[in-house]
């Protein structure tokens, strides 16, 4: 759901798949592209649009479960090392 503020723009909440293109557009536009990509999403028909913002999407996924996992083992390290009383060791 997209709302405006004075000048600014929201977005209330990412949601789960995109079907406004308005919306769609302005989630893509918070998300810095490399101009080498030599994507403008202003040249995308409306259609092209929302696959490439559910493609983001499935990215972020992704890339939010590896950080998740990551995290998750690091904090079950901490706690063994803890438990066993393991110093850690130096080089």
């Amino acid at each position: 759901m997209l709302y405006r503020s004075g000048n600014r723009s929201y977005l209330y909440v990412v949601p789960q798949e995109f079907n406004n293109t308005t919306e769609t557009k302005y989630y893509i536009s918070k998300h810095k592209i490399p101009p080498t990509v030599g994507l403008d999403v202003n040249e995308l028909s409306d259609d092209e649009v929302l696959k490439f913002a559910g493609s983001l999407l499935e990215q972020m996924e992704i890339v939010s479960y590896k950080y998740k996992q990551l995290r998750e083992l690091t904090s079950l390290l901490i706690r063994i090392n803890k438990n066993f009383n393991v110093k850690p060791i130096s080089f």
